[in-house]
């Protein structure tokens, strides 16, 4: 299908208020018969949206051109913020890093956006997301019984363990991580035998625990048991006394 579509009057109305600006620039920006068919398209009132999405006063030159220098400028450290506020002022330190948004984009309008959908597009996981995930690939992977599963995974112990698997390995910006799923699986891969002796600590632990537990409580039994003859001794004493005549 020919794009020319796209240039019929009644269209570029229809579709100019379903999509949203950075749609608009990115169909204008396919191609320059698209640029100059959509972008300098008279009545579809683009350059307002611009100028508010933006929220720039009415500039000297095209909305367009001063988009366009924005945009470049915005790729050096410093600069216009590309996310909608306004600011033409940001410096790096007030923008996310260039590892997630290439351009400046203050923290305000990243924090506005559906950030978990933002980031996923980038590679991006919820550290809880990564974790959990984590702990759940281990505990399907190793190899014993669903009681000794359910004392080692809910105790909480590989909580750390698992932090500590990425914590220096992938790029972090607050609570997102930079991996997939599948280098999530590599890495419980290699560290399966790891966690197997983890395991096997914590259950000897355990089993410690609860020896020391009833020989413990044992020993008190055996205390309980004396101190009742004694005094089961003096009750009798007591019950079966007759006084002598």
């Amino acid at each position: 299908m020919s794009v020319s579509i796209f240039y019929d009057n009644v269209i570029l109305q229809v579709l100019t208020k379903h999509l949203t600006m950075v749609e608009i620039i990115r169909m204008a920006s396919t191609c320059r018969q698209m640029h100059n068919k959509w972008i300098n398209k008279t009545g579809l009132k683009l350059k307002d949206h611009l100028l508010s999405f933006f929220k720039w006063k009415t500039p000297k030159i095209s909305a367009f051109t001063l988009f366009r220098k924005h945009i470049f400028a915005s790729l050096n450290r410093g600069g216009p913020c590309v996310g909608g506020c306004g600011t033409l002022d940001v410096s790096e330190y007030q923008c996310v890093p260039k590892a997630i948004c290439k351009y400046n984009l203050c923290v305000t309008c990243f924090n506005r956006k559906d950030t978990v959908k933002y980031m996923d597009k980038r590679g991006y996981l919820r550290a809880e997301v990564v974790r959990n995930y984590m702990i759940g690939h281990f505990r399907e992977c190793v190899s014993f019984s669903a009681d000794i599963k359910t004392a080692f995974f809910d105790s909480g112990e590989l909580f750390d363990f698992c932090t500590n698997l990425f914590r220096f390995k992938f790029f972090r910006y607050n609570d997102y991580i930079k991996i997939s799923y599948e280098e999530i699986d590599q890495i419980v891969a290699s560290q399966l035998d790891n966690v197997t002796q983890m395991i096997k600590t914590h259950i000897q632990k355990i089993y410690e625990v609860a020896e020391n537990y009833m020989a413990n409580t044992e020993h008190k039994l055996e205390l309980a048991k004396s101190d009742f003859n004694r005094k089961k001794r003096m009750y009798d004493e007591v019950v079966n006394f007759r006084p002598e005549n």
